[in-house]
Parts: C-alpha cells; structure tokens; sequence
C-alpha cells in the first residue's frame, strides 16, 4: 500500500508539499541537508537506518518461518529471504521498479 501511494505521489514528504504549496522547506527535516523525498525516507536517511535495518531482518526471518512451513524448496527460501532483506536497499526496482 505503501508503495502505491509512493508511485503515485501521495506521501507527504516535506519535498512533496513544498512542490504542492510551496509553504515548507523541502529538505529533510532531521538535518540531513538532502531533498525530503520518499526515496531519501526509505532508503537513505540515516535517521531511519536502524528502523529499515530491523525491518528488513524482520521481514526475511518471517519469510523464512512462513516458506519452510510451505515445504517450498530451500533454494526458494533463500532467494525469498534475500529479496526481503533488499527492500529497504537502493537499487533500480525501487520501488517496484
């Protein structure tokens, strides 16, 4: 869901608004000195680094769990979990590229 609203401009990041409105500043709020975009929330903002670390270890460890409960084969399991520990990673499918 998230990832529609991103595609579809309706976040409202900071870079967002200030395009909109023109009413706000449109870099990062924490410091960073960077344009407050989705990509710079979800991918690069060190503020966030440690929420996107635990997300993505969450996200691969419960694929795991849910994958080898399916009997899905472990080579399977492994390109599933490795694709869960990217979500938060920069790369040319983001997001949903």
């Amino acid at each position: 869901m998230v990832q529609l609203y991103a595609r579809s401009a309706q976040l409202d990041t900071r870079y967002t608004r200030f395009l909109r409105f023109g009413d706000v500043s449109p870099l990062c709020a924490f410091g960073c000195g960077t344009l407050d975009t989705i990509h710079h929330i979800f991918v690069e903002c060190p503020v966030f680094h440690h929420m996107r670390h635990h997300a993505s270890t969450s996200a691969a460890h419960q694929a795991s769990i849910i994958l080898n409960n399916a009997d899905v084969p472990l080579a399977a399991v492994a390109q599933y979990s490795t694709l869960a520990r990217a979500l938060f990673r920069d790369g040319p499918r983001w997001p949903i590229g």
